[in-house]
């Protein structure tokens, strides 16, 4: 083992601790230099000094230095995890996002019915306008009732239409909580 292979095994051995490793690495290499310079070959040096783990424990202890806590995960170990939660979460966000689709849709085919219904009551209301009055029921009705059917039914249909724009409404709103709780 060479002096240098000897001082970097030290260097990481030391590294698990907190506090001043340069300079004990420093000293070391003096210490190995004056040892060597004494005619010690490194074996003879290692055997003196001990293992660069040994000798780093020796370090710790002599000048008080704390083991640092481990830091967490390593980098490429989140990431593998982060991509396997993504392929292990994609159904579920697949099925949110299909609701939150279907939600829509189904918004959509409320106003969509809303404004049908609305021109189909008044469209209606017409045609049976123009139809009853050639019956001779609706002239009997029309007449003993003096044209109340007709208001009936156009009153009806307003309010069928305020109703449902009342759901929309509603629906609206709880679609607009949804997605603000998806945000956060």
């Amino acid at each position: 083992m060479s002096k240098k292979m000897y001082l970097d095994r030290l260097w990481s051995c030391l590294s698990q601790y907190e506090g001043d490793i340069a300079e004990q690495i420093a000293n070391y290499e003096i210490i190995i230099d004056e040892l060597l310079g004494e005619g010690l070959s490194m074996e003879q040096i290692v055997e003196r000094l001990g293992t660069p783990a040994m000798l780093a424990s020796e370090i710790a202890d002599e000048f008080n230095f704390e083991y640092k806590k481990n830091e967490g995960m390593p980098k490429n170990l989140k990431i593998v995890l982060l991509i396997g939660g993504v392929f292990i979460c994609l159904p579920f966000i697949g099925t949110i996002i299909g609701f939150l689709l279907a939600g829509l849709g189904i918004i959509i085919a409320f106003f969509i019915g809303m404004l049908a219904l609305i021109f189909g009551a008044i469209a209606s209301t017409i045609f049976i306008w123009t139809d009853a009055t050639t019956t001779m029921l609706f002239k009997t009705i029309v007449s003993l009732t003096g044209g109340s059917v007709i208001i009936l039914i156009c009153s009806l249909s307003y309010f069928m239409a305020r109703a449902l724009s009342k759901i929309i409404q509603y629906l609206l709103s709880v679609c607009r909580e949804l997605i603000k709780k998806i945000k956060i």
